[in-house]
């Protein structure tokens, strides 16, 4: 009787040993598959280090179809594409899942302001990190102006203001406004956004109604829920 509750604990033990170390074994491959995971975010080259591979726009475009320009800024060159927040928020210009995702235009490339996206991090130098630098002078001054790169031709923007917009606070959707009928509204557009801006950089610009806009917007990290907004105005080229 003492032999059999003997043999029966020491089975016992050998179960409780023998599931420890299956547990231990699919923990550390749970974790690793976690870290892993974690790894191809924070290690990802695609997005934090395509800025400084040097294509032309049609090399772009045969990566990614949905390339319509190079946007030259800051000493760096994105791809832009068309897009949406429902995927390139979330995915690469090679079309490959990330979480910085890639720079984007969400309305249509005909539009008078056009509305170009990018993820930022405040430990990380990602997409549009840099620009918060445009509230220093200095970073202003150095980079005030940027070119996009079209087929055929190059345009130059300069920029002019810098908003942060709240939007449990301040859901202002005027800022996001992408068409205008008269140039009477193109310049009551221009002049709200100073009349609500953080920091103003020139008035001196010169509007048309064939010069356009471009509105770039990222997360601005510091405040909750809140987009950082800076307006650009094509620079009109004098014949």
């Amino acid at each position: 009787m003492k032999n059999k509750k003997l043999i029966i604990f020491l089975l016992l033990i050998l179960i409780i040993i023998v599931l420890s170390f299956f547990t231990i074994k699919l923990h550390q491959k749970l974790f690793k598959n976690i870290f892993h995971e974690y790894s191809k975010y924070e290690n990802n080259t695609s997005a934090v280090m395509y800025d400084k591979e040097t294509k032309t726009l049609n090399e772009w475009k045969n990566i990614n179809k949905d390339t319509l320009f190079i946007l030259k800024i800051n000493g760096k060159e994105f791809p832009v594409v068309k897009g949406n927040d429902e995927y390139y928020l979330h995915y690469d210009i090679y079309n490959k899942e990330d979480k910085f995702g890639t720079v984007f235009l969400d309305n249509d490339f005909t539009d008078e302001n056009l509305l170009i996206y990018g993820h930022s991090s405040t430990k990380k130098d990602i997409i549009f990190t840099f620009m918060k630098k445009y509230l220093n002078d200095d970073f202003y001054n150095e980079n005030n102006t940027f070119k996009i790169t079209l087929e055929n031709e190059e345009k130059e923007y300069q920029i002019v203001a810098l908003k942060s917009l709240n939007l449990e606070v301040d859901n202002d959707r005027s800022f996001f406004k992408t068409n205008f009928d008269t140039l009477e509204n193109k310049l009551n557009y221009i002049n709200n956004f100073y009349d609500k801006a953080d920091k103003i950089f020139t008035e001196n610009i010169s509007i048309s109604k064939n010069n356009r806009l471009i509105t770039f917007v990222t997360c601005d990290l510091e405040k909750k829920d809140a987009r950082f907004l800076i307006l650009a105005s094509e620079v009109v080229k004098n014949d």
